[in-house]
């Protein structure tokens, strides 16, 4: 997960590089050709000697209504889906914003602070999981969640781009809790055969959040503004943290799942 945020921040500034060298065109041509690389790579040199097999076939629905009836498994996916909120409900208008608010400063410092929630990620996420290691990784998600939405919320009030990406920064370090949190739960406490199929799940449910996220995002900008989608994002946070809290409660501690 550091190296996959490792390339959000290295993919902008290439980004605008390639542009400014072969243009927009020849930038997506080069995109396509490493992610093709990428995908030669994999298909050469990684190899699974131990491949986990489950007991019995089953059906994507069959698999969705095991996770749904977990306690453990559902609270997983309800945070992965709030996690992805954040970033899609903002991703559409963050360019618009962060132009607003740069005013008369280098164009480059816009992609600076776009690159710096990867930035808290790659710098602190290690940390969270040691403390998740210690204080339990649930509580990690809630604190993440908690301090995201008031990261958030503070967001909603910086009127220009150096009080903005010092906000977005601590909010990045915050919600850094929360994706590993979630992926250390489901290698400790999620049963090896059912492992790969729950990492899917999670992920669908990550993409549902994106689907709903821009929409919601979209109706919000329009009536009360750009800046309105981050108190947006705090009252989601606020309210998924007392809700993921709650489910946490009828997870089965004692047993692995």
């Amino acid at each position: 997960q550091a190296a996959a945020n490792a390339g959000l921040i290295v993919g902008p500034a290439l980004g605008g590089f390639l542009a400014s060298l072969v243009g927009y065109r020849g930038s997506m041509q080069v995109a396509g050709a490493a992610v093709t690389l990428s995908t030669l790579v994999v298909w050469w040199l990684v190899r699974e000697p131990n491949k986990v097999r489950p007991d019995e076939k089953t059906s994507l629905m069959e698999d969705f209504v095991t996770s749904v009836r977990s306690p453990l498994q559902f609270s997983l996916m309800f945070a992965v889906m709030l996690a992805w909120v954040y970033g899609s409900a903002i991703g559409p208008y963050l360019t618009l914003h962060l132009t607003k608010l740069n005013g008369n400063n280098p164009d480059w410092l816009v992609g600076i602070v776009y690159a710096l929630p990867a930035t808290a990620f790659v710098l602190t996420a290690r940390a969270w999981t040691s403390l998740g290691e210690q204080w339990g990784y649930d509580r990690a998600i809630v604190i993440g969640f908690v301090g995201g939405a008031v990261g958030a919320a503070l967001l909603t009030f910086a009127h220009n781009i150096w009080t903005f990406g010092a906000l977005y920064f601590l909010t990045g370090v915050w919600l850094s809790a929360i994706s590993p949190s979630i992926s250390a739960i489901t290698c400790t406490q999620i049963d090896e055969s059912f492992r790969g199929r729950a990492y899917g799940i999670q992920q669908s449910a990550g993409t549902f959040g994106a689907l709903i996220a821009p929409l919601a995002a979209a109706k919000v900008a329009a009536a009360f503004g750009i800046s309105a989608i981050f108190m947006m994002n705090a009252v989601i946070f606020l309210g998924g943290a007392a809700l993921f809290q709650a489910l946490v409660s009828n997870w089965e501690k004692p047993k692995r799942q």
